[in-house]
């Protein structure tokens, strides 16, 4: 779960590194909304174990999507596009993916069809889309709002596995989707004011 709390990972970074305020109503949406998916995810940590070095690289991953996340708000503020910016972020990452990868077994099968369906999937449809619109929504939400709003995909996992694999959700997960949805809600709400006084604010200085 720890891969998934990127709004922690917002904050965090934008505390400590771009000394960025955080106010109490925002932790508030954060914390809840954390809690809710460590409620959905209780039964699954409890059954798995502990490991030193999965522990560590899902830290790594959170503080990751934090950065793409703090950074893609940077660099449209700049005046760079979202497309820009993400090509080189894919840019980055592939340059330091190759040393990992088994880059002779990826040639001798890259024209095979099923390797090259699955391929395209997982790089256009899973990867390629959803950081695009991560990237996209910064331009009319604050990154703590879209890392928010990122949690959802634990909901929307729970759902699908519900209605399409016929998994069972209990009322652990039923409060832990009401707190994460009832997070949102907050956040939205919190960002409506903030615009609605700032726009009062520019009205006041004009």
């Amino acid at each position: 779960m720890l891969d998934k709390d990127g709004p922690h990972s917002v904050i965090i970074v934008s505390y400590f590194i771009f000394r960025e305020k955080v106010s109490k109503m925002t932790l508030l949406s954060v914390m809840l909304g954390s809690f809710g998916c460590v409620l959905m995810s209780g039964k699954a940590l409890l059954d798995s174990e502990f490991e030193p070095m999965g522990i560590v690289y899902a830290m790594l991953s959170a503080f990751c999507l934090a950065m793409f996340i703090i950074g893609s708000d940077r660099s449209q503020k700049k005046g760079y596009s979202a497309v820009t910016y993400l090509f080189y972020v894919l840019l980055v990452a592939t340059i330091v993916a190759i040393p990992f990868a088994d880059v002779g077994a990826i040639a001798s099968r890259a024209l095979e069809a099923d390797v090259l369906i699955n391929s395209l999937v997982l790089g256009i449809a899973m990867t390629l889309l959803p950081f695009y619109v991560i990237a996209w929504s910064i331009k009319y939400i604050s990154s703590t709002t879209t890392s928010v709003i990122c949690v959802l995909e634990v909901v929307f996992a729970a759902v699908v596995g519900a209605f399409y694999f016929k998994e069972s959700l209990d009322i652990q997960d039923a409060v832990g989707i009401l707190m994460m949805v009832g997070s949102i809600v907050l956040i939205s709400e919190i960002e409506a004011d903030g615009d609605k006084k700032k726009q009062e604010q520019e009205q006041t200085a004009v």
